[in-house]
């Protein structure tokens, strides 16, 4: 089972890297707004609210395809292990038979 739990690990590993991407572009588009702030134009720039944009469906494709993976993951691990399974009760069935 190392095979499944490595797959496991990278794939929370991506997905926390994934997170604090998100976190770090958004918290830079805070600052530039924050920063470049004026009353008269209350609202961000463009180009701010398109990295928003960016930044949260690309977190969410990083998070689906890592939910895809592990239930992928999962998936093969259980097939595997009903196939070894099936293996193992059928070998005791005709050593029983005997």
């Amino acid at each position: 089972m190392t095979a499944p739990t490595d797959q496991l690990t990278r794939i929370a590993r991506e997905s926390q890297e994934a997170v604090t991407a998100a976190l770090t572009t958004w918290t830079e588009a805070a600052e530039r707004y924050a920063k470049n702030f004026d009353p008269k134009k209350p609202l961000p720039s463009a180009a701010d609210a398109q990295a928003v944009v960016d930044t949260a469906y690309d977190l969410a494709g990083k998070l689906l395809a890592g939910q895809r993976a592990y239930a992928t993951t999962i998936v093969t691990a259980s097939k595997q292990a009903t196939e070894r399974f099936t293996e193992s009760a059928g070998s005791f069935a005709a050593f029983r038979a005997a």
